[in-house]
């Protein structure tokens, strides 16, 4: 889409990155990188969200089609895909949240971002853990999810009722 922002990040990251590590007893070895952007450079984000742009879009799509045909259109037209930065909210139903998580893994991983089971926080309004997710889904959190570093809490117990079908979690990447 923008060939001259391709070139002009070609030209800082065409290269290998080398950092210097520095141990406590005084001694040194050198990093070296070969892809992935540098922490702390600014275009950084923007080159993330571009880079995973795609497979966000191809998983909301297969995530979508899951939803609308065993839950139906409605039930479809209120799914939650959202990402900014390496962080990504995804709210299905319940029924099919771990199948659509499984896909939302598959097409990240496509673009090197690979999602970290460990660092996984997921919640559902009606205070149940979805089935069928694999063991190493620990992150249930019944009080609400943590976005972008900040808690996301429940709504409170004198809300409107939650619904029952909606999963949602945050997947961190490693």
């Amino acid at each position: 889409a923008f060939p001259a922002l391709g070139r002009f990040c070609a030209a800082w990251y065409a290269r290998v990155s080398r950092y210097v590590l520095h141990r406590p007893d005084g001694t040194s070895r050198i990093l070296r990188s070969t892809c992935g952007w540098d922490q702390g450079d600014p275009f950084a984000p923007a080159g993330y969200s571009l880079g995973s742009l795609a497979a966000l879009q191809r998983a909301r799509t297969r995530i979508r089609s899951l939803v609308e045909s065993t839950e139906g259109v409605a039930a479809a037209d209120a799914l939650l895909l959202v990402a900014y930065l390496d962080d990504v909210v995804l709210g299905a139903p319940s029924r099919v949240f771990a199948a659509a998580l499984r896909i939302l893994h598959e097409e990240l991983r496509t673009v090197g971002h690979v999602p970290h089971w460990g660092k996984l926080e997921f919640w559902s309004p009606a205070g149940r853990r979805p089935t069928g997710l694999p063991p190493e889904a620990t992150g249930w959190n019944p009080h609400g999810l943590t976005v972008l570093g900040a808690p996301l809490p429940a709504p409170p117990p004198t809300a409107r009722p939650p619904s029952p079908q909606i999963a949602a979690a945050v997947l961190p990447s490693s």
